[in-house]
């Protein structure tokens, strides 16, 4: 996940990404990925209790019957993933089998990664406007003034 959270935030920079601020991203990122993992905790547990509270309490078997209809579990080996769909959104749990239980390897949810992305980009270098004498913006304004001029 800290890779899709390093190209995320570096997506946000836009047309201010160069490399220069790609390498201060990739050289932020070790120093951050223990908050980082912290705030991915975080937002999986803030995402779990939310999803918790609406939903009245139910008896145990009744959860163990209906979770086959809940999420779609598949395994291979030693291996797993779960995927459901609540309000709209597609979360993705992939596991591995360490000794007598599963570890959860990774976690896909749009929601959460912006939200963990919005937290990291405190961290990083500020936005800059993009530079008026980049190539790539001369190109844009004038083929604005000649569509106009037409």
């Amino acid at each position: 996940m800290a890779a899709v959270i390093s190209e995320k935030a570096a997506g946000r920079y836009g047309l201010t990404l160069n490399s220069s601020i790609q390498k201060q991203i990739d050289g932020a990122m070790p120093a951050l990925l223990p908050r980082l993992k912290q705030t991915i905790h975080d937002e999986v547990v803030k995402e779990i209790e939310e999803f918790a509270s609406k939903t009245e309490p139910q008896p145990f078997i009744f959860l163990l019957a209906a979770i086959p209809s809940l999420m779609t579990i598949t395994t291979e080996g030693d291996t797993a993933k779960a995927t459901t769909t609540i309000s709209g959104r597609t979360i993705e749990l992939a596991m591995q089998r360490d000794a007598d239980r599963w570890k959860v390897t990774e976690f896909k949810d749009d929601v959460v990664v912006q939200r963990v992305v919005d937290s990291v980009m405190k961290e990083l270098p500020a936005i800059r406007t993009p530079d008026a004498s980049s190539s790539f913006l001369k190109q844009l304004t004038r083929g604005k003034r000649s569509r106009r001029n037409r």
